[in-house]
């Protein structure tokens, strides 16, 4: 086999022996960027589903004041009266 030619495919080999590292690491840089958006996407989603589920909850007691006060003619007492408690 002719000296170049056997030169020819060590290069060929180094070159594709650096391609193959590259493209591992571009894969692990890829990664690594997606573990750190992810975390912070997920707390946001986390506050989003919180405040709806608290906005949720003042509409319904707004809803069940709104519907005593239609129930009863008036609205519901803010405090109870002294004594009216049992114990």
């Amino acid at each position: 086999m002719p000296f170049g030619l056997e030169t020819n495919r060590k290069v060929s080999f180094a070159i594709i022996a650096m391609l193959a590292v590259l493209a591992v690491m571009a894969c692990l840089v890829i990664a690594g960027v997606l573990l750190v958006l992810v975390p912070p996407t997920t707390q946001y989603a986390r506050e989003v589903a919180r405040r709806e589920l608290t906005r949720n909850h003042l509409r319904q007691i707004g809803l069940a004041l709104h519907n005593y006060a239609s129930t009863n003619v008036l609205s519901p007492p803010s405090s109870p009266e002294v004594g009216t408690l049992e114990k």
